[in-house]
């Protein structure tokens, strides 16, 4: 589920590129930034910031599946996140076609 929403991620970020190897970097630095997002989220004290960081965190949703719980939730999550960034991956191409 995790991996599905970083594919369709790099997709987006590809779309907004003209060469891979902006894209390849692009991607990195997103998936990068998601990453951080979780880490700061065990550093920070207060709870509203937490759960905020929490609730955006990909890497939080997912540590249910590493124990073996099927979160409807987090399905939908992930599900929700793939589709935002397909859709504007084909607005993006929609756009340089019309263009």
């Amino acid at each position: 589920a995790c991996q599905m929403t970083f594919v369709a991620i790099g997709i987006f970020v590809s779309s907004l590129t003209e060469n891979q190897f902006g894209a390849c970097l692009g991607t990195i630095a997103v998936l990068l930034g998601l990453m951080v997002v979780a880490t700061l989220n065990a550093l920070i004290d207060s709870y509203v910031v937490r759960s905020v960081l929490s609730w955006i965190s990909i890497f939080s949703r997912y540590t249910y599946f590493t124990y073996g719980i099927f979160d409807i939730g987090a399905v939908v999550y992930y599900v929700s996140i793939c589709v935002v960034f397909l859709f504007l991956s084909v607005r993006v191409f929609e756009k340089r076609r019309w263009a």
